[in-house]
């Protein structure tokens, strides 16, 4: 009877396993993928990770009802104290009266942090790149087959005043088990108001499965990027790949 249920768990284990489905990059060959499987390995998998970036806050005055602080679009002269609320929110009288000065909590901005020089990560670029030709173009093969002499971080996402900061190589740094990396160089892409920092980290300090995890950690002035990513997951086709 035991052998019986365990068979049928089993069973069961197996069954939706197989309807919840693998991933994509272990499912399908790199040819295969559909612009969604590309967009998800870029930006929502073990090697290209979304991290939210604290921006500095904004300054004081701020009231509900815009959606950035500035100063009363109407109101008395510069100067008249009519035209600012009293010190518990509630002004005296016109389009002031009831505002209500509120906290706001620092405003964040999204990024996406990816490891530009592993393998699923180039797959992913090239099949974006050359299309239904990425199995027989010969650039696509040699980019994705080309040795590389450094682990690459592609930060995208960041404003022109952060990446201004990340392009000072000692507010960078990649902490590997107790060690802590700093690039070897930089390189930027600017795309209108955000861009994209490249963070070459010499391979010469080799990332193994030993260390667990790696963090990337980026002071952006009054702002700060960290984003960890778990080694285990990171294994492709038997292959550490970052």
């Amino acid at each position: 009877m035991i052998k019986r249920v365990a068979q049928i768990l089993i069973a069961l284990a197996i069954g939706s396993s197989s309807l919840a489905g693998g991933d994509v990059w272990e499912e399908k060959e790199f040819t295969q993928w559909s612009e969604k499987d590309v967009r998800k390995i870029l930006t929502s998998s073990p090697w290209a990770l979304p991290v939210r970036v604290n921006r500095p806050y904004p300054a004081s005055g701020a009231f509900e009802g815009g959606n950035e602080p500035g100063p009363p679009q109407s109101g008395g002269a510069l100067g008249d104290d009519s035209s600012r609320p009293s010190s518990d929110g509630a002004g005296p009288g016109g389009e002031f009266e009831g505002a209500i000065r509120r906290e706001q909590a620092p405003p964040s901005l999204e990024v996406n942090v990816s490891w530009a020089t592993a393998l699923p990560i180039k797959q992913a670029m090239a099949r974006r790149r050359f299309g239904n030709e990425v199995g027989t173009n010969a650039q696509a093969k040699e980019f994705i087959e080309r040795k590389e002499d450094h682990y690459v971080a592609a930060v995208v996402g960041l404003n022109v005043p952060m990446i201004q900061q990340a392009q000072n190589p000692l507010m960078s740094e990649l902490r590997c088990g107790k060690e802590k990396v700093r690039p070897a160089k930089i390189e930027v892409q600017e795309q209108g108001p955000s861009g994209v920092v490249y963070l070459f980290f010499p391979r010469t300090r080799e990332i193994t499965l030993e260390d667990k995890q790696i963090e990337l950690v980026m002071n952006l002035g009054e702002a700060k990027l960290n984003r960890k990513f778990k080694l285990k997951d990171m294994v492709f086709k038997g292959k550490l790949e970052i």
